[in-house]
């Protein structure tokens, strides 16, 4: 007797806003309602933690051509670049949630350590759908499946982490804000406009351009 078929799950979209997954179709619906509520809650938060609008990436690739797994991913940095690092624990948390935890933290007795770049993150990988692990959750077993963290490059501007396939899009939005924050300062603390390092690929060997990228991305 065959056994009757899993049903299949139908396909998502991540919202570029909020980092929420949604149908295909009223992915369309919710997001003008995010970005709106978005402004709501940007313009009541104290202005140290008020963020420029976030934009819904363009997602370009070599062939000129893209799948929903690639706008998803570049959709969830998005989301991920709109979080903000407690300066108590260094947990990062969307900075509508920020005040509250801080009233309530109590610094380094969660035993959570401060984040190296700005890219933890309150929401699982788009890629592991609804099934993100919690923070804290007890060690795997050696029988659990360990899933694979995705390759990743620092921004050389910002020194967060991005996926592999969004960070030529993040850079070009986050070398923009960096001139418009510029620009604002006065002329004495203005600096001059950070260059991207030049890392030689080594040969047959495509993850070295990767760790050497993050590390002069890491010194400068």
């Amino acid at each position: 007797m065959s056994q009757t078929p899993l049903p299949r799950r139908l396909p998502f979209k991540v919202c570029y806003i909020c980092g929420r997954e949604f149908g295909s179709h009223s992915i369309a619906i919710h997001e003008p309602k995010c970005l709106q509520r978005w402004h709501i809650e940007n313009n009541q938060l104290p202005k140290h933690l008020r963020r420029p609008e976030p934009r819904k990436p363009e997602v370009l690739t070599g062939t000129g051509s893209y799948t929903l797994a690639d706008e998803n991913e570049a959709a969830y940095y998005s989301a991920q670049a709109q979080l903000v690092p407690c300066r108590n624990c260094g947990r990062t948390f969307f900075p509508d949630r920020l005040p509250v935890h801080e009233r309530c933290c109590k610094g380094g007795s969660s035993g959570v350590r401060p984040p190296r770049s700005g890219t933890g993150s309150a929401r699982a990988d788009p890629s592991q759908g609804h099934q993100g692990t919690s923070r804290g959750a007890p060690a795997l077993s050696d029988q659990a499946k360990v899933v694979r963290r995705p390759p990743t490059v620092i921004c050389y501007i910002c020194g967060r982490e991005y996926g592999t396939k969004s960070i030529s899009i993040h850079e070009l939005q986050c070398l923009k804000k960096w001139h418009q924050e510029n620009d604002n300062l006065p002329k004495h603390l203005r600096r001059p406009e950070p260059q991207k390092p030049e890392v030689r690929t080594v040969q047959g060997k495509p993850q070295t351009k990767l760790r050497e990228m993050s590390k002069k991305v890491g010194r400068i």
